[in-house]
């Protein structure tokens, strides 16, 4: 299992003060993320409008966030500015919460159950 990181070890730069790298992002996002990746690697960090942020980017960054070191994520810190339009849905849990409901939700997404919904749509 690979150690996290701190946010001042991790590759990658915070840009201008305040502004951060706002500007180069919102210009063409998907070039600033393929060309940090080529710079730094799959994780990086950076800051948009004056919040520090990471970006985990392909398989091995998802297996580290969601398998191997997700007690230590949050959900609900990256998205909470979806809470007030969409309450404590699944999105925004985290741990044994986000388990629960996964839990009660996944025969309704079964495949099986998934195949008698044609008939009715």
């Amino acid at each position: 299992m690979r150690q996290l990181k701190s946010a001042e070890e991790m590759p990658g730069s915070y840009g201008l003060p305040i502004l951060g790298e706002t500007l180069e992002i919102f210009q063409d996002l998907e070039l600033y993320l393929w060309r940090r990746f080529q710079q730094y690697g799959s994780v990086f960090k950076t800051s948009v409008m004056g919040r520090k942020r990471a970006y985990l980017i392909g398989p091995d960054a998802n297996r580290l966030v969601l398998v191997e070191q997700a007690e230590h994520m949050s959900s609900r810190i990256g998205w909470y500015f979806l809470e007030p339009t969409f309450g404590n849905n699944i999105l925004l849990q985290d741990g044994e919460e986000h388990r629960l409901t996964r839990r009660l939700m996944y025969p309704a997404f079964h495949g099986k159950a998934i195949a008698t919904y044609f008939d009715t749509i």
